[in-house]
């Protein structure tokens, strides 16, 4: 197995992309693609359309628009949605533009709030073509979606990207052709349907990859673990387990995490180096203990190792907790079943136990939200 993980860390010239034609391994790399939105309100919009209209008649078209959007079910909240994210779509004709294409969505089973939330949440679509973007997007998604909540889903994930309607059919007929199941393409488009949108060169560099670690297209863990590798250039995929070795993982360890927790490869290097430092340092674990329990890699400190392991010193401290209990198993469990053992059943020995465990999860929700603002 150490010769497949190091058969992984190869150049792609060295391995070459594409099993299927040589042609791939010429292709530029994508650029990365960014989505800007603008900051206006529904009103603020509207004025600013006007603005920028010489005549009555827009400014009518506007209002007519927005008139139309309310008949058919979208409220404010739903229009400052639609409006900030796209103000163009003020522009639209209501009654030649924009009604064909929601009748056309209502006639294909997008009615009541999944017309309403599709919509909003991507309203970029409605300045497309109805026949030569919208038909030939939805019915495609429909053929690998099997309903309509699942479309707005994908839909929703994938902003602007899914205009490139080539590209995501040329993905899935490659995808299919390399032996990965329909239903497992399916999952992808919902759970992360911007994979399906990226350059042919990355998602056959992303498939070889994946195959070299053992796995077999059909297995679930194949289609998680091409979502992630997908994400990663080359030299990101090569830092990230560089990053994991440096822990103490041999190849053969770090070929069992990757293959049984991929998404161990979406942290950053900071972030696997401090769970790393709580784990030994403040938990005292063995690292040959965390190495062969490569979920606790998958485990937020803040938001759950920390607030578990605060609790578990006090119950310890106080002597309600068996001598020998397994800390490693403790930081696995659900929540609901760590809540139900370790804190609700306490509460009236430990008075403030309850406020203390939820006191320090909010706390970093609250530190998360601010960096978000901040940012």
């Amino acid at each position: 197995m150490a010769n497949v993980l190091r058969k992984c860390l190869l150049s792609p010239m060295q391995k070459g992309y594409c099993t299927t034609s040589p042609i791939f391994s010429t292709l530029p790399r994508p650029p990365p693609f960014t989505i800007q939105w603008n900051g206006y309100t529904s009103e603020s919009a509207l004025s600013f359309s006007k603005s920028r209209q010489t005549n009555k008649k827009g400014a009518q078209r506007s209002e007519s628009l927005l008139n139309s959007l309310k008949g058919y079910g979208f409220n404010e909240t739903h229009i400052k949605k639609l409006v900030k994210k796209n103000t163009n779509v003020l522009q639209c004709r209501a009654e030649t533009n924009f009604k064909p294409k929601l009748e056309w969505f209502i006639e294909n089973g997008f009615t009541g709030t999944i017309l309403t939330d599709l919509i909003s949440l991507n309203p970029y679509i409605i300045t497309w073509s109805l026949d030569f973007k919208l038909k030939p997007i939805f019915l495609l998604l429909k053929q690998f979606l099997d309903t309509s909540e699942k479309i707005v889903t994908a839909v929703k994930r994938s902003g602007c990207w899914l205009s490139n309607n080539n590209t995501l059919e040329q993905n899935i007929q490659y995808l299919i052709g390399e032996g990965v199941p329909v239903k497992r393409i399916s999952y992808l488009l919902t759970a992360q349907p911007r994979a399906m949108l990226q350059s042919r060169y990355r998602i056959a560099y992303a498939v070889k990859t994946v195959k070299d670690t053992g796995l077999k297209p059909d297995a679930f863990r194949f289609i998680h673990l091409l979502r992630v590798v997908i994400q990663l250039t080359e030299s990101k995929l090569k830092k990230k387990l560089e990053v994991f070795k440096s822990l103490g993982w041999s190849d053969e360890q770090l070929l069992n995490t990757i293959k049984n927790y991929p998404f161990c490869l979406s942290y950053s290097e900071e972030n696997l180096r401090a769970k790393m430092e709580f784990y030994l340092n403040t938990m005292k674990f063995e690292r040959a203990a965390v190495i062969a329990r490569p979920v606790l890699m998958t485990l937020s400190v803040d938001k759950r190792i920390r607030p578990r392991y605060e609790v578990m010193n006090i119950l310890g401290s106080k002597k309600l907790v068996k001598d020998g209990l397994k800390m490693i198993w403790v930081m696995e469990i659900s929540e609901e079943r760590f809540l139900k053992m370790y804190v609700t059943k306490h509460v009236d020995k430990v008075p403030g136990l309850l406020d203390m465990y939820c006191s320090i999860i909010n706390e970093r929700k609250k530190t998360d939200r601010a960096k978000q603002l901040a940012s």
